[in-house]
């Protein structure tokens, strides 16, 4: 470990995190001695279910990080709530080195703009490490398929289920109107509801929470 890198450890107590852009490791103790760790077994925490994405890149990680180091690397999986069990369970370890995690953008980025309240603090518990992959989120169809866009498959496959029959009676039984529209027509139509009930909510005085 750098010598600047354990100074900055003397100053933070903090649990490393090893940040992935789709998958991230955890962190060593900031106050370990680079002669003497790892001197055990060191735990990866995989804050996802086995056998999925980010488990297979830790399990190729671990492989050779036990080698280098000589140690055992202990995969343990901690699945729940988008990856956030597992990170958590890291935060509050003991930061001596031997407990890190694999994180993700979806555990340390996302979450914490989408949650208002976390378990943990995705910046201040962890310490970045390193990147170890990324991986690109696609979504192709055949070239049968007339959509051009993910939009207008989504329209389209809406406006085929929504034309069957049995849906059209159902919705007939509910007392409802069955409509479909375009993307486009969609946009519209929000933005008229939109702007209708803002002034209807405006003109009514009802203050906003």
């Amino acid at each position: 470990m750098p010598h600047d890198l354990l100074s900055h450890a003397r100053q933070r107590r903090v649990n490393l995190r090893l940040a992935c852009a789709a998958f991230a490791l955890a962190a060593f103790s900031h106050a370990t001695q680079a002669q003497e760790w790892p001197n055990r077994p060191v735990g990866i925490v995989v804050p996802y279910p086995a056998g999925g994405a980010v488990d297979i890149v830790t399990r190729a990680l671990a492989d050779k990080l036990s080698s280098q180091w000589d140690q055992p690397v202990v995969i343990e999986n901690k699945a729940g709530a988008g990856g956030l069990i597992g990170s958590d369970a890291v935060s509050k370890s003991a930061p001596d080195g031997y407990t890190l995690v694999m994180g993700t953008v979806s555990s340390h980025a996302i979450a914490p703009a989408v949650y208002r309240k976390m378990p943990y603090d995705a910046a201040a518990d962890f310490g970045a490490v390193s990147l170890v992959a990324l991986t690109p989120c696609i979504i192709t169809v055949t070239p049968e398929v007339p959509a051009r866009s993910l939009r207008a498959r989504l329209a389209a496959d809406t406006a085929k289920a929504a034309a069957t029959p049995d849906f059209l009676a159902r919705m007939d039984d509910l007392g409802f109107q069955a409509r479909t529209s375009t993307p486009a027509e969609f946009d519209a139509y929000l933005l008229a509801e939109q702007t209708k009930w803002a002034k209807v909510v405006k003109d009514a005085g009802v203050p906003q929470e």
